[in-house]
This record gives structure tokens, C-alpha cells and sequence, in this order.
């Protein structure tokens, strides 16, 4: 109910209920905007501690980011153990879903060949000796993608001699 005050020459109409109410809700929308800032600063909409991920499997680790964008750079990154290499070679494989809604810009190093199947893309490398890293020290195979699909992406990589697999899912942002 609006009452009618007066002030000096004015009349103003005055509603307390309705005021203390907007107020309420002002304050709820600060603390959801604080909310998402923090949530940003720490990842969710791109780059920080919650974006970043690993899974491991044995002498497998992948890293990826849980939360990339649209048509952003993203990277797929695995670590392999020396002993998960055989004769300077070694074999990995990305399902081929992820492969389809991520265009690959650049893998490092480059493969020595790469073989096409029905549900997975295998990718052989050969480890010079001069690259092998020291005896505790893992390769690192790294894949700079872009994703090109909107929405949750669920996927799984792995390597072929030990027959290690890694399942992941990714969020793409618009």
C-alpha cells in the first residue's frame, strides 16, 4: 500500500514493503554476479585451475581443458612413459567423435603414420634416440585443437601396446 508523504512542497507516494523487497533482490543479484565472477576467475568460462584436467592410466597421463570456447585454442596433451615405448616406437589413438567435432591444428611431434578405423584414429610416432627423454622423464605428445561443436563432448584416448584407455568430457562454450 503507497502512502503519501509529504517533504517540503512535494507529496511523494511511498511503498516500504515494495522497497524492502527490491533491496532483497538487489542484494541476491550482487552475490550471483559475485558468484560468477569468481567462478570465471577461477576457470569455468576458459582458462584457469577449474578448466584444466588430467586423467591417468598407468604410464598413460592426458591432460585437456574441461572448459574450452568455440572455435578456440584447446589442447589434448598425453605423457607417456618410457616403458610404454617400444623399439622408439609408440601408438596412440583418439576416438574418432572427438576427432569430428575438433579440427586438428597442429600434432607435436608429428607422426610417423596414422591409420584410420571404425570407431578410433591411431597415431604411430617414432621416438628418436636423441628425444628419448631422461630415464624418468615421459614424451609428451601434444595435439592443438579447435572445437567446433557447442556443448558437452564426451570422448576417450588412449595407447595401443598396453592397451590403456582414458575417457574425458569437454564443455564447449558458445
Amino acid at each position: 500500500m503507497t502512502d503519501q508523504k509529504r517533504i517540503g512542497s512535494l507529496e511523494l507516494n511511498e511503498d516500504m514493503q515494495f522497497q524492502e523487497k527490491e533491496w532483497k533482490f538487489e542484494r541476491a543479484g550482487w552475490v550471483i554476479g559475485l558468484i560468477l565472477l569468481l567462478l570465471a576467475l577461477a576457470g569455468l568460462f576458459g582458462s584457469g585451475p577449474l578448466s584444466s584436467a588430467a586423467a591417468q592410466d598407468g604410464g598413460l597421463l592426458v591432460r585437456y581443458d574441461r572448459f574450452t570456447r568455440f572455435q578456440g585454442q584447446s589442447k589434448l596433451e598425453f605423457e607417456l612413459e618410457p616403458d610404454l615405448i617400444s623399439e622408439g616406437q609408440v601408438s596412440i589413438w583418439v576416438d574418432r567423435q572427438f576427432l569430428e567435432i575438433n579440427k586438428v591444428e597442429q600434432i607435436s611431434p608429428q607422426p610417423e603414420h596414422v591409420q584410420l578405423l571404425s570407431d578410433r584414429i591411431r597415431y604411430g610416432f617414432q621416438i628418436a634416440e636423441a628425444d628419448l627423454p631422461e630415464a624418468d622423464q615421459p614424451v609428451v605428445v601434444q595435439f592443438r585443437i579447435t572445437p567446433e561443436r557447442i556443448g558437452l563432448v564426451q570422448s576417450s584416448a588412449g595407447e595401443e601396446s598396453q592397451e590403456r584407455t582414458i575417457s574425458f568430457r569437454q564443455f564447449v562454450f558458445p
